[in-house]
């Protein structure tokens, strides 16, 4: 039987919890999200006709802290399921490394760098996912910090497979709006072909995950918690 993971009232994030050793009025402002730009309108009916296929798509700069290489190992147990293909939307300095890697893997068809888009072309690339993905390693810098795509993505009413570290543990509600899994490569991977193969459950999860961007993540309700957290400041 699948358990399910809710989100704790209590929990905080791990920066969070470090702050308040020191002081313990801290406040805590998550990252929000621009719910009308990022919206479910988008299909990207365009890159879904060039691949005509199922598509993964993670969106990010390649840098240092990037964890793409999950994802990227995480596509040889998917492809032996079905000919999915994995699209990166974004460029960095690790671009060439990641892209040995998937060379390595042997997985050059099935993996898609498209660099760099402009920010209006990004809502149609998460758009014409099936899967959007959000890879987290288990260590300080994934514990202390709020990665906006997460948002975006929710925002998007698309469904997520997420590492279950930090903020991803507190936003995501396992089988709700998105799941959560571990970094091995083969539970990713499962993971993903599970919301590739099921359809009901993906559209309740899209569902849910626009809905979580609308009553927890819009930029306006982030910033109505933070005018309150000054006018109680100012009223002390």
């Amino acid at each position: 039987m699948r358990k399910k993971s809710r989100c704790d009232s209590n929990s905080y994030h791990f920066s969070k919890k470090i702050a308040e050793k020191f002081n313990s009025k801290v406040y805590l402002i998550p990252n929000g999200v621009d719910v009308d730009f990022f919206k479910p309108k988008y299909k990207g009916s365009k890159i879904r006709d060039k691949f005509s296929c199922p598509l993964i798509v993670f969106v990010g700069v390649l840098y240092k802290s990037c964890d793409l290489d999950i994802v990227i190992d995480a596509m040889k147990y998917v492809v032996n399921d079905l000919p999915a293909k994995l699209i990166i939307v974004g460029d960095g300095p690790r671009k060439i490394e990641f892209f040995e890697r998937v060379k390595k893997l042997k997985l050059e068809r099935n993996v898609i760098f498209v660099g760099h888009k402009r920010r209006e072309l990004v809502p149609e690339f998460i758009g014409a996912a099936d899967v959007v993905v959000l890879p987290m390693k288990d260590n300080l810098a994934n514990h202390s910090r709020s990665p906006v795509k997460l948002g975006e993505y929710l925002a998007s009413g698309k469904a997520v497979v997420a590492s279950n570290v930090g903020v991803a543990k507190e936003i995501i509600e396992n089988y709700h709006n998105g799941i959560l899994t571990s970094n091995n490569p083969k539970k990713f991977g499962e993971a993903t072909v599970e919301l590739l193969y099921n359809e009901m459950l993906r559209k309740k999860i899209e569902r849910n995950a626009r809905k979580t961007a609308e009553e927890k993540l819009d930029w306006k309700i982030i910033a109505k918690k933070l005018r309150n957290i000054y006018n109680g400041l100012c009223l002390e």
